[in-house]
């Protein structure tokens, strides 16, 4: 955006069922609602990127980052000061607290809770590979990200697990269990976040 221009870029599409606080930005070539599906919403002062997509029943609470080139599908739920970095895609029904950092793919139906810092990836554990039917099937389960956890650069979340509150799960990790609270996931073992003298730290709530 350039200083002084109109808040919503002229090459920007926003549907007239999309409601938009006071502040918001939207960058050149975002689309916000383009099927007209409604139910849109998206809090005071968000800044939305270049080449956003938002699709239909999204919310978006206020002071929130939505960098260029991500994705934001039909149903989710962001909450007030969360950051969504360059290129994510947050898929369908996902619920995303305040305040927290997302660098990677969000899967449907991932509840991620308050001031977390997330760049993994989420994989759904189909078990019969080219079974279509499984796509058609009941939804599968999908992680839970408790509050103040940390996910690493590239780390790998199978299947319906739980980061418990205060985890930190180290880059690179294939985690297949829960994560209890306070412990850290490295190197495929898990030890006691407290053991590590400060070294490693799970996220502050303020």
């Amino acid at each position: 955006m350039i200083p002084g221009r109109d808040p919503i870029a002229s090459t920007a599409v926003v549907s007239e069922t999309a409601v938009l606080a006071a502040g918001v930005s939207v960058g050149h070539f975002a689309l916000i609602d383009p099927d007209g599906g409604g139910g849109t919403r998206i809090g005071k002062g968000t800044s939305v990127g270049p080449h956003v997509l938002i699709e239909d029943d999204v919310e978006i609470g206020a002071n929130c980052v939505v960098d260029a080139f991500c994705r934001i599908c039909a149903g989710t739920r962001i909450a007030d000061g969360a950051k969504i970095l360059y290129g994510v895609a947050v898929f369908d029904d996902v619920s995303i607290g305040r305040d927290c950092i997302i660098g990677g793919n969000v899967a449907d139906r991932t509840v991620i809770e308050d001031y977390v810092t997330y760049f993994g990836e989420i994989a759904h554990t189909y078990r019969v590979p080219g079974d279509l039917a499984a796509w058609d099937g009941p939804p599968q389960p999908s992680p839970t990200i408790r509050t103040r956890a940390v996910v690493g650069q590239n780390a790998l979340l199978i299947g319906g697990i739980e980061i418990g509150e205060g985890a930190y799960v180290a880059a690179g990790e294939i985690v297949r269990g829960n994560v209890p609270a306070e412990q850290m996931f490295v190197r495929g073992r898990l030890r006691a976040i407290s053991q590590l003298r400060g070294v490693v730290q799970a996220r502050s709530d303020d």
